[in-house]
C-alpha cells in the first residue's frame, strides 16, 4: 500500500531538503520517491495547507503505568496518547511497579508494545528498586535493548555509587539520565520557593536544590569522562550550569517539561491541582531562562514528562494531591505556543525529533529515497483547543482541557504502519 504526502514543507535542520515543498511518496514502509510538490497523488494521499513534515518525534520522559497501576494508564493507553501527539517514538521511564531493574522487566515493556505503530525505547534502573543503595543489573538490560539508565524522580543521592555508576556504564556504551534534585532540600516542598507559594502557605522547593545537584553532577562527569543527560531542567540557574559546563567540553546533555516553557508558578493561586508537576513550575525569570536556553540548545530536548494520575489521587486538596500531568497529546502545542517568537522552528523540531536520538546514541533519521519511513506531519501555524475528547490517556490530569494552543500535529508514519490524527 502506497501513501503520498502531498505539498509538505520539509523540515530537517542541516539536510539540503530543509525548508523545500515536496510531495513524499511512501511505499511498503520505506521512502520511495521525493518529488516537486503536487506532482504526486499515489495510493492515500494526505495534504493540508501549511503542513510540514520532519522525522518522527521522539519523546524522552514519559511515564506509563504498567504493571502495577493499570487503572491510570496501560502500556497501550499511552503509546496512543504518544501517536495522538505526533510521536513515532518514546522512552519510558523505569518507575513502574516493580521497577524496571532486570532483562525480564525491558522485556514485558517491550512485548506490551510490538505491534504498536509507536517505538518504545525502554529505560531501565540505575539503582536496585530504585533506592539509591546498589546498582542494578545495568550491563545485563543494556544487552536486553536498554540504552540509558535513570531513577528517574529519585535521585541517586550517594555520591559514591553515582560515580561507580558512571564509570561502569563508559565500558559498554550505556547512558545515565538523572532528575538534578537535593532530597534534603527540595524533598519537603509542594511548589517552586517564591511569592506564590508564601502567598498560599505552601511549603516551597527552592531552585538551589535542582543547582546544587546538577553542581555535583558535573564534577563527576568531569571525573569520569563519561556523557551525563539532565532530565526536565526546571531554573535559571540550572540552565547557567549547563550551558557552562558545556563551553567547557563537558559531555552533557539536557531536556525541559514542555509544561515548564508555558506557564510560571503565578498559577499556582488558583490552588488547581492540576499544576502540582515535578519538577514544579518556577517563577517567570526562570521560564523566560527556559526558552533561551531551548534557543541556544543549552537545552537539548523538549519532552512531555508525561504522568498520568486518576481522579483519587489527583483531585485532592492540594497538599495531597499527586505529582504529575499528562502532556503526551499537548506537548507539541504547548511548547510551540510558548515559544513562537523567540525559538526557531528549527531548533523547536531539532529538539523534538534529532535532539532525542543524539542523546541515546540512536542512529538520526533521514527523509531520502530508501530510508525507512519514521515522520511526523504537523501544521505549525494552526490553532487550535485541547478537548477532552481528544486525549488518548486513561487518566485525564491536565490543566489544559479548553486552553487554545499554536501548532498542531497532524499525522504519524512509522514502517508501514500510519495514524492520522484527527
Amino acid at each position: 500500500m502506497e501513501l503520498t504526502l502531498s505539498n509538505v514543507c520539509i523540515r530537517l535542520p542541516g539536510s539540503p531538503l530543509n525548508g523545500s515543498q515536496r510531495d513524499i511518496v511512501i511505499a511498503d514502509g520505506r521512502i520511495t520517491e521525493i518529488a516537486a510538490a503536487g506532482t504526486q497523488r499515489r495510493g492515500e494521499v494526505l495534504t493540508g495547507k501549511g503542513w510540514e513534515v520532519s522525522p518522527g518525534w521522539f519523546d524522552l520522559h514519559v511515564h506509563f503505568r504498567e504493571p502495577g497501576d493499570e487503572q491510570k494508564e496501560t502500556i497501550q493507553d499511552g503509546l496512543n496518547a504518544a501517536q495522538q501527539g505526533g510521536f513515532s517514538r518514546v522512552l519510558l521511564m523505569p518507575s513502574t511497579n516493580p521497577p524496571i531493574e532486570h532483562p525480564s522487566g525491558l522485556a514485558f515493556a517491550q512485548n506490551r508494545a510490538a505491534q504498536h505503530l509507536v517505538a518504545l525505547e525502554v529505560a531501565g534502573c540505575i539503582s536496585t528498586g530504585r533506592q539509591g543503595k546498589e546498582l542494578a543489573e545495568l550491563y545485563d538490560m543494556y544487552q536486553a535493548g536498554a540504552r540509558v539508565f535513570t531513577d528517574d524522580q529519585r535521585p541517586v543521592g550517594d555520591t559514591g555509587l553515582m560515580t561507580r555508576a558512571l564509570d561502569y556504564v563508559r565500558n559498554f556504551g550505556g547512558r545515565l539520565m538523572v532528575y538534578p534534585e537535593d532530597a534534603f532540600l527540595g524533598s519537603l516542598g509542594q511548589v517552586n520557593e517564591g511569592v506564590p507559594a508564601t502567598l498560599s502557605g505552601m511549603k516551597g522547593m527552592p531552585a538551589i536544590a535542582e543547582a546544587v545537584m546538577i553542581a555535583r553532577d558535573l564534577q563527576l562527569v568531569e571525573y569520569t569522562g563519561t556523557p551525563l543527560h539532565f532530565s526536565t531542567i526546571s531554573s535559571r540557574t540550572g540552565v547557567a550550569l549547563i550551558r557552562a559546563a558545556k563551553k567547557r567540553g563537558l559531555p552533557v546533555t539536557a531536556d525541559v517539561a514542555a509544561y515548564s516553557l508555558l506557564d510560571n508558578d503565578s498559577v499556582l493561586e488558583r490552588f488547581d491541582s492540576h499544576y502540582k508537576v515535578k519538577p514544579p513550575l518556577r517563577g517567570e525569570d526562570d521560564r523566560q531562562a527556559l526558552i533561551e536556553g531551548l534557543s541556544d540548545g543549552t537545552l537539548d530536548a523538549v519532552a512531555s514528562n508525561h504522568r498520568p494520575e486518576d481522579i483519587e489521587h489527583k483531585q485532592l486538596e492540594f497538599s495531597l494531591a499527586a505529582y504529575g500531568m499528562i502532556g503526551l497529546e499537548s506537548a507539541f502545542g504547548v511548547a510551540r505556543t510558548a515559544t513562537k517568537d523567540k525559538v526557531p522552528l528549527d531548533r523547536l523540531i531539532d529538539a523534538f525529533a534529532i535532539a532525542p536520538r543524539k542523546v541515546l546514541g540512536l542512529e538520526l533519521p533521514r527523509i531520502e529515497v530508501g530510508a525507512e519511513a519514521e515522520l511526523t506531519v504537523y501544521a505549525p501555524d494552526d490553532t487550535w483547543s485541547l478537548q477532552a475528547d481528544h486525549l488518548r490517556s486513561r487518566s485525564r490530569n491536565t490543566p489544559y482541557i479548553g486552553r487554545q494552543f499554536t501548532g498542531k500535529p497532524v499525522a504519524v508514519v512509522r514502517g508501514k504502519a500510519h495514524y492520522r490524527i484527527p
